[in-house]
């Protein structure tokens, strides 16, 4: 079979928010494509000091920030950047509106008290907390570094009306919606045209690779630009009905061997069981 590059959301796709781990089948799964000669490229929306992934080594590279940047070999291959003046413009309008902001660079963050609280950092929350937080400072510790992803959150005092007036009109915007998709509880912003799907395309032009040869597994929202943009794309699952609608193949859970039976259907592995 001809080789193909992969591309892997993280969160609820290779590692499972129920067990805080990844699956066994899914670690037998990667292994067994890696050594069949696949590569395997994470593709996900957490910046890279937290995109940390276990059995780091399967990867051959990352793209984090929603497709903002690229690391390979440890060395920053790509990466897109905020103009100082929309984060000064966000920070003054967003923090008086009541909202939770993060601004994310390279290898730090910097958080609000409201986003501390969202991550589950101050105060602790364990089931919040899906990642180290050695790197998350306090947005008032902010000197203007490169800033590649921000987050905000809402909150029932905020004024969502003034605080959306700081969001770029032609901004990526992946919302974060309430359990029952009814009330927008925040979202993850990108500059235009930076998803993961616009990641995954640059990947492929700088290795000169045709869009043919690859496929994107991922569950959520903003997974949706790479699952159209690959030449396969799969949904989890446990994914939401617009994903799947997106993918090509729906494969089961993250729970119920998903990763390792999409891999098999694709022809990337063997029957192993």
């Amino acid at each position: 079979m001809k080789k193909k590059y992969i591309f892997l959301d993280y969160d609820q796709t290779l590692f499972s928010h129920h067990t805080f781990t990844m699956p066994e089948s899914t670690y037998h799964a990667l292994a067994a494509a890696k050594a069949n000669g696949h590569h395997l490229i994470l593709d996900t929306g957490r910046v890279y000091h937290t995109a940390r992934p276990e059995h780091q080594e399967l990867f051959d590279s990352i793209l984090f920030s929603n497709g903002a940047g690229l690391i390979k070999n440890h060395a920053i291959v790509f990466a897109h950047f905020f103009a100082a003046a929309d984060i000064a413009r966000l920070i003054h309008i967003m923090i008086p509106a009541g909202a939770g902001l993060s601004l994310h660079g390279i290898d730090a963050s910097w958080n609000d008290p409201i986003a501390l609280a969202a991550w589950g950092i101050d105060p602790p929350d364990p089931v919040r907390l899906f990642f180290p937080a050695d790197h998350m400072r306090r947005l008032d510790e902010y000197k203007g570094e490169p800033i590649n992803k921000i987050d905000f959150f809402y909150t029932p005092n905020t004024d969502r009306k003034l605080a959306e007036t700081a969001l770029g009109k032609d901004w990526e915007i992946a919302r974060i919606v309430s359990a029952a998709g009814a009330e927008a509880l925040g979202g993850e912003v990108t500059l235009p045209g930076i998803t993961k799907g616009s990641g995954l395309i640059e990947y492929l032009q700088k290795e000169g690779i045709a869009q043919g040869d690859s496929i994107a597994v991922g569950d959520s929202a903003n997974d949706i630009p790479m699952l159209r943009a690959a030449g396969i794309g799969v949904a989890m699952g446990n994914a939401s009905v617009a994903v799947k609608k997106a993918a090509d193949y729906v494969t089961s859970g993250i729970e119920e061997d998903g990763i390792y039976r999409a891999f098999e259907h694709l022809g990337l592995i063997g029957d192993m069981r």
